[in-house]
C-alpha cells in the first residue's frame, strides 16, 4: 500500500476567512494554496496517481489556543486540489478520494504547518 505524506508551511484560510473575502480575493488564494502543496511534493521516479485513496489532515500551531474543525475544514478544496495538480492521486471525485480522515488539531508545535497523508486504499 503506497501513502505520501505532504508538510505545507501554514494553513489555508478557513471558513471564517474565506466568506470575509469578495470572490477575487477567494479565487486568488485558492490558486496560491493549489500550487503551494503542488510544489511541496515530491514524488519518487515513476510514480503513478493513486486511483483510490483515503486522506489524512493534521493542522499544526505554534500557539496553544483551541480551533474550530469545521472553519479549518472548509479551507481544504485548493489543498485536495493541490495533490491532483501534483499528480498524487488522479482526481478529488468520492470516486478516487473515498475517505477523508482522520482530521486532527495539534497546539503547541514548533511551527504552523498543515501535514496531508494520502494512503493508497484497496477496493
Amino acid at each position: 500500500m503506497r501513502s505520501v505524506t505532504v508538510a505545507i508551511p501554514g494553513h489555508p484560510p478557513g471558513g471564517n476567512e474565506l466568506h470575509q473575502m469578495n470572490r477575487f480575493a477567494v479565487s486568488k488564494s485558492r490558486l496560491i494554496w493549489r500550487m503551494a502543496v503542488a510544489n511541496c511534493v515530491v514524488l519518487p521516479k515513476g510514480w503513478e496517481p493513486i486511483t483510490y485513496a483515503s486522506l489524512a489532515v493534521e493542522w499544526r500551531y505554534r500557539i496553544k489556543r483551541n480551533r474550530d474543525l469545521d472553519n479549518l475544514v472548509a479551507g481544504l478544496k485548493p489543498v485536495i486540489d493541490g495533490l491532483v495538480s501534483a499528480g498524487v492521486i488522479v482526481d478529488d471525485h468520492s470516486g478516487v478520494l473515498a475517505e477523508i480522515g482522520p482530521l486532527t488539531v495539534q497546539i503547541g508545535c514548533s511551527r504552523d504547518e498543515t501535514v496531508l497523508t494520502v494512503t493508497e486504499r484497496h477496493e
